[in-house]
């Protein structure tokens, strides 16, 4: 718990703008949301028909992730799949990256594929890594610097080797 995460789905990655965002109170860390992405779009690709995956359409994507999420939450522990209505930490927010990263979120992009490609796409999972975040005792400095979005996997690699415990 207590892992704050932002997930943003864009349809159009140049416009920067998230036609959704899910706020997740117990996300994580790219090597844990790697797993869940990976699990999320292999559920869509064994319950739907190849032209219904909408891998293309970023605000159907973002409401099978909340009724995904949902649902994992209560699947992790015993293997039984439960969906409850009782779920808290889950939530879908205004679009406000300055705000998350400001607070220590960690955040991510879901780039949904464009209209003229194929459905069955995967969409692009990115981590973003902040290089720098607004000064709260300056309120005038308000911009964020990203240092990149990085491919998930590359990042969950990335994370996984820097937290790695070193052998004595």
């Amino acid at each position: 718990m207590g892992e704050r995460t932002a997930v943003r789905f864009l349809s159009e990655p140049a416009s920067g703008e998230a036609e959704a965002c899910i706020y997740i109170h117990w996300g994580g860390p790219p090597s844990e949301m790697a797993v869940v992405f990976h699990d999320f779009f292999e559920r869509i690709e064994k319950d739907c028909s190849g032209m219904n995956y909408r891998y293309n359409d970023a605000p159907s994507l973002a409401a099978r992730f909340v009724a995904f999420m949902a649902m994992y939450a209560y699947d992790k522990d015993d293997g039984e799949e439960v969906l409850s209505l009782e779920i808290n930490g889950l939530s879908v927010v205004r679009d406000d990256p300055r705000c998350y990263a400001a607070s220590g979120f960690w955040m991510y992009t879901v780039q949904c594929t464009s209209k003229a490609v194929r459905r069955q796409t995967r969409p692009s999972v990115l981590y973003h890594d902040v290089l720098a975040v607004p000064d709260e005792s300056d309120k005038s400095k308000q911009s964020v610097v990203w240092e990149r979005f990085i491919p998930l996997d590359e990042a969950a690699k990335n994370y996984a080797r820097e937290t790695e415990e070193p052998n004595e």
